[in-house]
C-alpha cells in the first residue's frame, strides 16, 4: 500500500513540478526540468531504500523515527508537541557554537523533527516518501545554483552535470536530513543575494534570501557565518573601482590578520577555540574504519596554522580509492580523485593564461574553501568529509569544468 502511495506522490510531483515558474524560467528544457527531477527523486528514493535494508542505521533513518514519535505527541497531546523544544533537557541554552549540550545545536533536529510530525499526515510516516520530499528541497538547491550560473554565461551541458550530476552531490543531499536542507539554503542564498546585489530585486528576493540564510544558520550556524565574508566582497566589488581579485584578496587577508589578532587577544573565546570544540566532538565518535588522521587542535593559533595543511588534504582527496574499505568508497574514492585531477588541471590552465575573474565566480569559490577548510579542520573520518564536502562541490566545480571545456574545445 505504501509503496502505491510513494508511486502516486512521485507522479504527482512529476506533473506538478515543471510547471513551476522557478523551473519553467530556469533555462532548463521540459525535458530536461522532468529528467533532472526524476533522477534526484529516484536517487532519493533509492539511496533511503539502501539505508533502510542494507545499513539498517545513519542519521536520515533516524530522523525518520522521530518524525513518527512527533507525530504520536502531535496525536496524543497537540499542546505538549507545539511547546516542547527541548529546553527542560538543558539548565541554560548553551554555547551556540557548540556540537552537543546546547539548545540550539538541537534546534535544528526538533525543527525537522516537528516538520516531519506534520508531514506524516499525508506520507504516513513512511521513510522513502519522506526522504522523497526532501530530495524535492535539493532539486530546488540546484536549480537555483544552475540559474546562478545561467546567469554568467557557464557552458549549458557544463552547468548541468555540476548543478545536478555530481555523483557524492546527487547522493548525499537526496536524504532526509539536514544536509538537504543546507544545500536548498545555500543554493537560494547564493542566487538571490546575487539578484538583489544588481538592485534589480522584488521584496520577494530580500524576502527569500532572509530565510534562506537563517535556514542555514540553524542548521549549519558556521555556513551562515563563512557566507557573509565572500557576501561583503561581492558587494563591495559592485561599488567600488577596485579588480574583483584586489578586493577579494583583501577581504582574505582581513580575516587572516584580524582571526590571527583575535585568538591572541582572547584566549578561550574565539574562532579557533570554537573550531576545536567542534572537532573535539568529532573525535569523541573516533573508532569507525574511515577515520583519517587529524592533529587534535587546542584552540591556539599555532595549533590551527599547523592543522591546516593536513585538514586541506584530507579534505580534497578523502576517501583515498588506494585505501579500500568497501566497494562505496572505492566508487567515491575515485570520484574524489577525478575531481581533485579537475581542479587541478583548471588552476593549471588559468595560471597558464590568466583572466580577468568574475566577482561571482570568487564569490562562490570562496565559500566553498572556506567550507571546504572547517570541514577538513574539524571532521576526522573519510566518510563524513564525503557528505559534508558535497554541499559545496558544484560551487568549485561548475567554474573549473567550464575552463577546460572551453580550453579543450
Amino acid at each position: 500500500m505504501l509503496y502505491l502511495l510513494l508511486f502516486f506522490y512521485f507522479i504527482l510531483l512529476m506533473v506538478l513540478v515543471p510547471r513551476m515558474n522557478f523551473v519553467k524560467n530556469s533555462g532548463l528544457s521540459k525535458n530536461q526540468g522532468r529528467v533532472l527531477l526524476a533522477i534526484k527523486l529516484l536517487t532519493g528514493i533509492a539511496y533511503s531504500w539502501m539505508l533502510l535494508h542494507y545499513f539498517h542505521s545513519g542519521d536520515a533513518v533516524g530522523n525518520n523515527i522521530e518524525g513518527r514519535m512527533g507525530h504520536e505527541m502531535l496525536l496524543a497531546d497537540p499542546v505538549h508537541f507545539f511547546q516542547d523544544w527541548g529546553q527542560s533537557n538543558y539548565q541554560n541554552p548553551g554555547d551556540f557554537f557548540s556540537a552537543e549540550n546546547s539548545f540550539w545545536d538541537d534546534l535544528s533536529l526538533n525543527l525537522l523533527v516537528k516538520v516531519l510530525a506534520l508531514l506524516n499526515f499525508i506520507t504516513a510516516g513512511d521513510f522513502l516518501i519522506n526522504a522523497m520530499l526532501f530530495s524535492l528541497l535539493s532539486f530546488f538547491g540546484s536549480l537555483a545554483i544552475f540559474r546562478f550560473f545561467s546567469r554568467l554565461g557557464i557552458h549549458h551541458f557544463v552547468n548541468i552535470v555540476g548543478s545536478f550530476l555530481l555523483l557524492s552531490t546527487l547522493v548525499f543531499t537526496a536524504s532526509l536530513h539536514k544536509d538537504s536542507i543546507v544545500f536548498f539554503a545555500l543554493g537560494l542564498f547564493i542566487y538571490h543575494f546575487s539578484l538583489c546585489c544588481t538592485g534589480k530585486a522584488k521584496a520577494t528576493n530580500y524576502i527569500i534570501l532572509l530565510a534562506a540564510w537563517l535556514l542555514l544558520l540553524i542548521n549549519r550556524n558556521y555556513v551562515a557565518i563563512i557566507v557573509i565574508p565572500p557576501a561583503i566582497a561581492f558587494y563591495l566589488c559592485g561599488r567600488m573601482k577596485f579588480s574583483s581579485w584586489k578586493i577579494y584578496a583583501a577581504m582574505i587577508i582581513s580575516i587572516v590578520i584580524l582571526g590571527a589578532i583575535w585568538i591572541l587577544a582572547v584566549p578561550g573565546k574565539n574562532p579557533a577555540s570554537v573550531i576545536a570544540t567542534r572537532q573535539n566532538s568529532y573525535l569523541n565518535l573516533i573508532g569507525g574504519n574511515s577515520d583519517v588522521y587529524l592533529p587534535k587542535l587546542t584552540g591556539s593559533l599555532t595549533s590551527l596554522i599547523t592543522t591546516i595543511p593536513i585538514a586541506l588534504k584530507n579534505v580534497f582527496s578523502e576517501p583515498n580509492p588506494f585505501h579500500y574499505i568497501n566497494a562505496f568508497f572505492l566508487l567515491f574514492g575515485i570520484e574524489t580523485w577525478i575531481y581533485l585531477l579537475v581542479m587541478l588541471s583548471a588552476l593549471l590552465i588559468y595560471l597558464g593564461k590568466p583572466d580577468k575573474p568574475r566577482k561571482e565566480i570568487l564569490f562562490v569559490i570562496c565559500i566553498a574553501l572556506f567550507a571546504f577548510l572547517v570541514v577538513g579542520l574539524i571532521v576526522p573520518n573519510a566518510g563524513a568529509i564525503l557528505r559534508y564536502r558535497s554541499i559545496y562541490l558544484p560551487l568549485i566545480l561548475i567554474p573549473c569544468l567550464n575552463k577546460l571545456f572551453y580550453t579543450l574545445k
